[in-house]
């Protein structure tokens, strides 16, 4: 695995771990005592003798102390510190909604998944967003990073994802996924609301979102728009699920806080041109 540096500017940092604005400079310099964050193979080159789950579990207690991280990522039994790999998109299992909306899930599809997470957690510029509510800006309650058509994806990997989804889903989609929106959760206090991905030809028409779990586990929830019963999905450790047809305008998605400890989740979502 490749070393990452950790960003030498305190900003960023300071964003995704808010407590390292309370250290002293004279006692650490900002952005070092994150040096363990940078790979797992810093972290053995400085500790010889620690194993490879011992050295992820060293990441995440630091990781822990210096941020929101509530607990470790605690990584799949299944997954390991082996290559990233894909599996094959025609085992994921489809459920019609109902009004032309349907869901595919494959657990697993991406064996590798806790490495990636790793090194989506240091080396993408994660931003901080803000947005008006009603009389006041409040933060938004999750990190974000977009990256656009023809933009250079943080890691190999994605790319592979993105051709391979396009490549299946060419026939009922009819053109191929063209942006990545990454969220990074970091908690259970982190979430998103209600809402379906109706910006854009999302409003009209029918479409795809296909979304990447990493890291721990988070519940991602579908109900029919104007309300009813939901359907619950466990989604991380490299799970895919794939949201086609009319889900976007007539479902609606969100993952929920919970007070439970939970462990921090990347997702990447793929989308085709002109769906937000």
């Amino acid at each position: 695995m490749a070393a990452y540096a950790a960003p030498e500017s305190g900003g960023l940092w300071e964003q995704i771990f808010p407590e390292l604005r309370e250290l002293s400079p004279g006692k650490h310099a900002v952005g070092r005592p994150l040096a363990v964050l940078v790979a797992v193979g810093r972290v053995e080159e400085q500790n010889p003798g620690v194993g490879k789950e011992r050295a992820r579990l060293n990441i995440c207690s630091k990781a822990r102390k210096f941020g929101r991280m509530s607990i470790p990522l605690q990584g799949s039994l299944l997954d390991g510190f082996g290559d990233m790999e894909l599996g094959a998109l025609r085992e994921a299992r489809r459920t019609e909604l109902g009004d032309g909306a349907w869901v595919d899930v494959l657990p697993g599809w991406l064996r590798g998944a806790d490495v990636l997470f790793e090194r989506l957690a240091v080396g993408v510029p994660w931003r901080a967003d803000r947005r008006q509510m009603y009389d006041r800006m409040v933060n938004v309650p999750r990190l974000l990073r977009f990256y656009g058509e023809g933009e250079a994806l943080p890691d190999p990997v994605l790319d592979q994802a993105r051709d391979a989804l396009s490549a299946h889903y060419d026939a009922e989609l009819g053109e191929p996924f063209r942006t990545a929106g990454l969220c990074y959760y970091r908690d259970g206090n982190d979430s998103v609301a209600w809402h379906g991905d109706t910006g854009g030809r999302g409003a009209t028409d029918d479409t795809m979102v296909a979304i990447v779990s990493v890291g721990a586990a988070r519940a991602l929830l579908l109900r029919p728009r104007g309300g009813g019963a939901s359907i619950r999905y466990q989604l991380g450790h490299g799970d895919l699920i794939v949201m086609g047809g009319s889900c976007q305008r007539t479902w609606e998605h969100a993952v929920p806080k919970t007070q439970r400890p939970v462990g921090p989740r990347i997702s990447i979502q793929f989308r085709p041109y002109n769906v937000h």
